[in-house]
């Protein structure tokens, strides 16, 4: 009988990076891809470490925040960012399929 985790570590904001199909969104937008808005700084950093300290399984996301945001629900009013939210339906469900359903299903 496999072990199951009695802790499993999730890191949803731990990056700000934008996939290559969305970046034209965020052209002109460095700075807020730097800043909290985009992602939690350190945040995967101090995950990790307490994973490995931990010696717990680690599941965490670099797909900025400002993208979709992973720790909401689907139907959460702030699920999309002021960059994002604007989309076409077709788009953002897009985004759900590519990046949110993959990311909460595992």
């Amino acid at each position: 009988m496999t072990k199951r985790p009695s802790l499993l570590l999730s890191c949803e904001h731990g990056g700000n990076r934008i996939p290559e199909s969305y970046q034209d969104l965020f052209k002109g937008k460095t700075r807020l891809l730097q800043s909290h808005r985009a992602f939690d700084t350190g945040s995967l950093a101090l995950a990790r470490n307490i994973s490995r300290d931990m010696e717990a399984p680690l599941h965490f996301s670099e797909v900025s925040r400002l993208l979709v945001d992973l720790n909401r629900s689907l139907h959460h009013k702030n699920l999309f960012s002021t960059v994002s939210g604007h989309l076409p339906e077709v788009r953002r469900n897009q985004i759900v399929k590519s990046f949110y359903l993959p990311y909460r299903e595992r």
